[in-house]
């Protein structure tokens, strides 16, 4: 997991660094969102994003207002393995399902996701009532 990626990870369940979030966010936007390429990382959940980009047009609203369905298979072929796994252990589920462990796959209310963000493909799960948001970095997927 990159650097950039590590800290997003972070602050996205850390509501005490919530306030930092946005200058950190701002030099994601600005540079393109960390690696890899292939696969799409987590950038933020809704908790941490960015005010100015909540009701902005193609941010925050506009992609949960138009999120299609789609299967956790589908969800996890296009994010970062990794990443993933780190933020499922994060939200307390077992990665790897032993009988009487919850595993986020056998949780049935998280839903699985993908929208646009200012025109970028996006895939998202939601948990809880927030949606955690993962996106390819600029020049990578856009499908």
């Amino acid at each position: 997991m990159s650097e950039h990626s590590q800290q997003a990870l972070a602050n996205a369940t850390n509501s005490a660094s919530t306030a930092n979030y946005g200058a950190i966010f701002a030099g994601l936007m600005a540079k393109g969102i960390p690696e890899p390429e292939q696969r799409m990382t987590f950038v933020s959940s809704c908790v941490g994003w960015p005010e100015d980009d909540v009701h902005a047009d193609g941010g925050l609203c506009d992609l949960i207002a138009d999120c299609e369905d789609i299967t956790r298979a589908t969800f996890c072929r296009h994010v970062d393995r990794g990443e993933r796994e780190a933020l499922e252990r994060q939200l307390g589920y077992a990665v790897h399902g032993r009988v009487g462990l919850l595993t986020m796959a056998r949780d049935w209310h998280v839903s699985y996701h993908r929208s646009r963000w200012h025109g970028r493909r996006v895939y998202l799960f939601k948990h809880s009532a927030i949606e955690y948001v993962f996106a390819a970095r600029q020049g990578g997927s856009t499908g």
